[in-house]
């Protein structure tokens, strides 16, 4: 009996296998992850909930007051808020009962999926429904095991070992299938990337037909409909098309045509002429810097439109963390040159420390004149940041342009009565009132010029892709590389370790051993990529070779997108909240079929096969030591 049960076993496929093993871990995900206790989970069902109940999207500012009721209880009946010094107010009338942060704004394709179940069973135990609607990213979870097999299948022959170790992979990756057995757009994400991915292959692969362009657009829409992470896709497209058409002796015309619409893309989205180091949040057409004959300090000066209709906009500089040391617990003088297209009452420059916003009204004419505002920093202030936003009167019946030069913050209190004297353009130093100062503002008369994203760029994908924060000051900080480049070691290290064993809202996490062993082992298998890939580069095909360019350049955007996720938290707060991996995971395929690669490079000749199978039951221990860590966490 025995013997014939390890002959079935050692015949079942692998592919197959690998479904199995998947499903398995699926279950123990969705059983032992304690309802809610995945990111954001509670508005994300609720999402789903409000489509099922009501038959149709729900709008931004939607929601059912007795469901949100039945949530929260839930909630604090499995321990939600077990240290968190808070508990919603069930009784509340007046106001949302509190789940989270709102996922209205997100696109409904995935939410649509869940939906579909939960119409049918809209009178159930709320706790039931969400374990119902985790089963549908369950399902989807399997769909994306299969996909990367079948994605594989377009890379690799019949027999190859990485047709079944990638699979495995993703299979056992604790962090990967916690996430997909959540309710969470992130998992309806990784499968229409999937989907998009494998259709990009055969394409590449096999050669161009309609049928595959219709596959690859339908599937590039369906991403847009998902999630703006994956609207990369879109721009792959025509990238796909031109590594499908232009293969063999024309291949040097494909790079040449990649190049062009690269550097034609960069053309359209960013422009140039934004003063540096002043942070845009104002979709203006014009720069934000203009040249100006009479300027007061060298020849260009800050300018805003101030319009009724968006009375938020503005420019902003944070200070360097030293400056901010510097000035903490200390009296400060800010001060400008300011004048406007016509006479108009505007806020004075404004700076702010997190704890007070400092400015004054002023009347301002058509010529420049100094104005100055004082006051004193929070002792214990961790940021410290000038705003330029003029306007104060919302019934401007037109719209005036404020110009602002030689803008000035320095320690101590300084006259009011004479504005200072700078020893260079640029105002860093200088003499105010008898006294030498030093300016701890940046490019304060906006002599240096930087990019700028295009209007109808931000207009785009605030309408269409329902990008909350605008790219403008995103781009900012990823240039503002002595303000914000701190931040980016600490976050490749969340990215790296979130990827591997962050679970829950990624507060439950492995011993810090288990994190210094998997950190060395992801080095080795991108260093040994990379060594590999260079040096065998010349032995692959040609649409294979295509094949891994597309991967690298999707890959590559998905892990860099979520890196720089962090920058508009930046802005927010001095202590940004930390992106995680999930971000990444719709580049899964290329991730794990490039980490396996890697470790297969290490193998002796003839021991891949081995290899593979010590990997995967490396990954097997990790995951079960995920479980364990789960279940004692949440004290099963």
């Amino acid at each position: 009996m025995i013997p014939r049960l390890v002959h079935r076993v050692r015949n079942i496929a692998p592919e197959r296998f690998i479904l199995v093993l998947a499903l398995a871990n699926g279950l123990l995900y969705v059983a032992l992850v304690p309802p809610w206790q995945h990111y954001d989970e509670p508005t994300h069902f609720e999402y789903a909930w409000l489509i099922a109940s009501r038959g149709e999207l729900p709008r931004s500012e939607d929601y059912d007051q007795d469901m949100r009721r039945e949530v929260a209880a839930s909630m604090i009946e499995h321990h939600f808020f077990h240290g968190l010094n808070f508990t919603p107010n069930l009784l509340s009338q007046d106001k949302p009962i509190w789940l989270g942060v709102s996922e209205l704004e997100h696109p409904p394709f995935y939410y649509l999926l869940v939906a579909f179940p939960l119409k049918w069973i809209s009178y159930s135990d709320i706790t039931f429904q969400l374990y119902i609607a985790r089963s549908v990213s369950l399902l989807l979870y399997l769909i994306s095991i299969w996909l990367a097999g079948r994605v594989m299948a377009e890379l690799l022959p019949q027999g190859h070992v990485l047709r079944w170790a990638v699979p495995g992979m993703m299979a056992l990756l604790p962090a990967y299938t916690d996430l997909m057995t959540s309710v969470n757009n992130d998992v309806g994400a990784v499968v229409v990337f999937s989907l998009f991915l494998w259709g990009a292959a055969r394409m590449i692969g096999r050669g161009f037909s309609w049928p595959r362009l219709v596959w690859l657009i339908l599937a590039a829409v369906l991403c847009l409909w998902t999630k703006n992470t994956v609207a990369i896709a879109v721009l792959l497209v025509p990238v796909v098309l031109a590594l499908t058409v232009l293969q063999g002796p024309r291949q040097k015309w494909g790079w040449l045509a990649l190049g062009g619409w690269a550097l034609g893309l960069l053309v359209a989205v960013v422009g140039w002429g934004d003063a540096a180091f002043w942070y845009r949040q104002t979709n203006q057409e014009r720069p934000t810097r203009e040249l100006w004959a009479e300027a007061p300090l060298g020849k260009a000066v800050l300018a805003i439109e101030m319009t009724p209709e968006e009375p938020g906009r503005n420019l902003m500089q944070p200070l360097l963390a030293a400056d901010v040391e510097a000035l903490r617990g200390r009296e400060v003088t800010l001060g400008a040159w300011m004048w406007a297209s016509a006479p108009v009452q505007v806020r004075s420059p404004m700076w702010s420390d997190g704890a007070q916003n400092t400015w004054r009204p002023l009347d301002v004419g058509i010529s420049p004149a100094f104005y100055v505002v004082t006051g004193t920093v929070a002792p214990n202030a961790e940021s410290l940041r000038v705003v330029l936003q003029p306007l104060l009167d919302r019934t401007l019946g037109t719209t005036v342009t404020v110009y602002y030069d030689g803008l000035v913050l320095t320690e101590g209190i300084r006259s009011v009565d004479q504005p200072p004297f700078f020893d260079d353009p640029d105002g860093r130093k200088g003499v105010w009132g008898r006294e030498t100062f030093t300016n701890h503002l940046r490019n304060s008369s906006a002599e240096v010029a930087w990019p700028r994203v295009r209007r109808w760029v931000e207009q785009g994908l605030r309408r269409y892709l329902r990008v909350p924060a605008t790219p403008g000051p995103f781009l900012a900080s990823l240039l503002d590389v002595r303000w914000s480049g701190w931040v980016y070691l600490p976050t490749a290290r969340t990215l790296l370790r979130s990827f591997w064993a962050y679970f829950g809202w990624g507060h439950v996490q492995l011993d810090p051993p288990w994190y210094w062993f998997l950190d060395g082992l992801t080095i080795i298998g991108i260093g040994a990529a990379l060594v590999g890939g260079i040096r065998r580069w010349k032995d692959f095909p040609q649409p294979v070779r295509a094949i891994m360019v597309l991967f690298l350049l999707a890959g590559l955007w998905l892990w860099l997108g979520a890196l720089l996720r962090v920058l508009p938290y930046l802005l927010d707060r001095p202590r940004p909240l930390m992106p995680v991996a999930r971000y990444a995971f719709p580049g899964i395929i290329p991730t794990a079929s490039g980490l396996t690669w890697g470790w297969l490079q290490v193998a002796p000749p003839g021991g891949k096969q081995r290899m593979a199978v010590l990997l995967l039951g490396a990954m097997a221990v990790l995951n079960s030591v995920s479980l364990f860590t789960i279940m004692r966490f949440y004290q099963f």
